[in-house]
């Protein structure tokens, strides 16, 4: 017969110096059998997502933390059923375990055969399973006190009694609070951890240009012609942006997390910000889109901000440059932040009129400005200043294909 008990698995320590994380994703769920060394989670540090593998063969019995969540270096993150040597099964439950690494593996077709069944019938036999599903208790059941070697289901109704007691015992009086805590969604936990790296790691400088507008306009009601009903003048400001990053190789490039290695990539996965209706910012990536001609990447450019709208945060680690659309808020300028694992912000203000001084005097244009942020550990000034100009002058000259 297959003994048991549970473990519990924490965040290992991913680098040197790392204090945190993020959890990006769970590879398995409750349930589910999972062999040692197989990849269990995803995690996100240092501008790249990893799997983590399970430390042990076992099922995974419930997760600690949810996706999104930033999570501290050694924080635990699941709970695993495995198997235990059946002479120490009274000392080793319900404690936590560490996972043994001379302990006979766990073949899947065992467990989902007979050691499975036996392994979950030692902890508690099937009808107290039930009735902690029904309870909604499943995932707790290793804190439910027990009377004998196994969770049965009066141990249940004891534990539900306590907590019943628990909640309608009188309290003292405190005074009412004047204010509410409430967590922060998962997107901004995800914005916040991508950006306190940013100020951990990147030198951010800043550069401002105006820019004619006039030439994008023009093409922008000539697209409203043609069939399809055109887009916006942003799309053909972004198609400026993926035609001049060609040229610019760092722009196309991270920094790696040694800081003397530079990873250059060849094609351009333009980042776009999107709000959501909440106030939460996601970013949608458009990749390869120096392989698109400009009709293909303004119908991909829709395509990613509604998958971007529904919540499909896009970025990975060949998202260099993010473009965010300050002026469809009314902005004229702004100063944006870096967000790893981009290594530049661009920000494009609201249109305005801007005067012209001409022979017969002054006649105004139509503008906007656009505000590069990017790393100083990956271009200098001049780079950033050439990749603007290139940039203006595009916009400045636009013809629609």
């Amino acid at each position: 017969m297959t003994a048991a008990s549970i473990v519990t698995v924490s965040i290992p320590q991913l680098g040197e110096g790392l204090q945190e994380a993020l959890l990006v994703k769970h590879l398995k769920q409750p349930g589910e059998f999972v062999r040692r060394d197989e990849p269990l989670y995803q995690m996100e540090t240092d501008k790249a997502v990893s799997d983590v593998e399970a430390p042990c063969d076992g099922v995974v019995l419930s997760w600690l933390a949810d996706e999104g969540n930033v999570l501290s270096i050694g924080a635990e993150i699941a709970q695993l059923e495995v198997a235990s040597n059946e002479a120490n099964i009274e000392h080793t439950l319900p404690e936590t375990l560490s996972c043994e690494r001379d302990t006979p593996p766990i073949t899947p077709a065992t467990a989902v055969d007979q050691d499975l069944v036996e392994l979950r019938n030692r902890l508690m036999p099937p009808r107290t399973r039930a009735y902690l599903k029904e309870q909604g208790l499943l995932s707790v059941a290793h804190q439910i006190p027990k009377r004998g070697k196994r969770l049965m289901p009066h141990d249940v109704d004891a534990f539900l009694s306590t907590q019943l007691t628990d909640q309608v015992a009188p309290s003292p009086l405190v005074p009412t609070p004047t204010y509410v805590d409430t967590p922060l969604p998962k997107a901004q936990q995800t914005l916040n951890y991508r950006m306190a790296r940013a100020m951990q790691g990147a030198i951010t400088a800043s550069i401002v240009v105006d820019v004619d507008w006039t030439q994008l306009e023009a093409a922008r009601q000539q697209w409203k012609t043609m069939a399809g009903g055109g887009g916006s003048g942003m799309t053909l400001m972004l198609y400026c942006v993926v035609s001049a990053m060609q040229n610019f190789p760092r722009f196309r490039s991270t920094l790696q997390s040694d800081g003397t290695t530079l990873r250059s990539y060849g094609h351009v996965n333009l980042g776009i910000a999107v709000a959501l209706p909440n106030h939460d910012l996601v970013t949608a990536v458009v990749s390869d889109a120096d392989q698109l001609d400009f009709y293909a990447f303004a119908d991909r450019v829709r395509e990613q901000i509604d998958r971007a709208r529904q919540g499909h945060d896009q970025i990975d680690a060949t998202t260099t440059l993010t473009v965010s659309n300050i002026g469809s808020l009314g902005m004229k300028m702004g100063v944006p932040v870096i967000v790893p694992p981009a290594m530049a912000t661009l920000a494009l203000g609201q249109t305005h009129w801007l005067p012209k001084l001409v022979e017969q005097g002054i006649q105004f244009q139509l503008s906007a400005t656009l505000t590069l942020a990017f790393d100083h550990r990956i271009a200098n000034g001049s780079a950033a200043a050439e990749f603007l100009t290139e940039l203006k002058r595009r916009i400045e000259s636009f013809q629609l294909p």
